[in-house]
């Protein structure tokens, strides 16, 4: 069965006006939210070896400066490096030991620093810098969801308008049109949602409780407002 259907998608995303949205906005929303939706965290890959004592650590640290791998180091000390992961600095509990992996260089390794197993060396495998997304690269974003955001206070009202049509006896296309709203007419749909073709008709949020209204509706019939 297909059903032949006329629909008004009164959606935030359908009145939402971009370009009605000023720079000054959309650079006021970026600053707000910048930190937290477009910044990247610098992360570095740790390795660790633990000394039973600082002047065995020190020992190691010489070795080190001279031009002996981490690795080297490691087997001739008899230890296994410890693979800390790629790890934020607020993710390493030890401060001392976050302060330090986050000062030394790439491929560097810290002085010794007194833990409770001993003394460590960490060694900085790689690094992953931080990085800001620019104002340029998310402000079509953000002057989308600005303008989404104000259309939201919009949409009520305009359905207000249209049900008032509705109610003193114009039609819903009528409606529509001096209400400053476009008709989605669709010509044959299953209980799906889908064209003769097997296509989706729409990309609706919530498809079902719309085509349930659809297929429980009747000829010349207005349905109510579905959310």
């Amino acid at each position: 069965e297909y059903r032949n259907v006329t629909m008004l998608n009164l959606s935030p995303a359908t009145f939402a006006k971009p370009d009605a949205v000023s720079d000054a906005d959309a650079t006021a929303a970026y600053e707000r939210v910048k930190d937290k939706r477009f910044t990247t965290i610098e992360t570095r890959k740790l390795e660790q070896l633990v000394f039973a004592n600082e002047p065995d650590a020190r020992a190691a640290q010489d070795k080190l400066k001279s031009g002996v791998t981490f690795a080297q180091v490691a087997e001739a000390a008899k230890l296994q490096p410890i693979d800390l992961g790629t790890k934020k600095q607020s993710e390493l509990i030890d401060k001392s030991i976050a302060d330090a992996s986050f000062a030394a260089p790439l491929d560097g390794t810290t002085d010794p620093i007194k833990t409770t197993f001993g003394y460590a060396l960490l060694h900085i495998s790689a690094i992953n810098p931080a990085a800001v997304k620019t104002l340029a690269e998310v402000m079509p974003v953000l002057k989308q969801e600005l303008a989404v955001e104000r259309a939201k206070a919009d949409i009520q009202a305009i359905h207000d308008k249209i049900e008032d049509q509705r109610a003193s006896g114009k039609p819903l296309t009528e409606a529509a049109k001096s209400s400053g709203v476009d008709v989605v007419v669709m010509d044959g749909i299953d209980v799906n949602g889908l064209d003769k073709n097997g296509k989706p008709w729409l990309n609706l949020a919530e498809p079902v409780p719309f085509m349930k209204a659809v297929f429980a509706s009747d000829i010349g019939v207005d349905n109510e407002t579905i959310l």
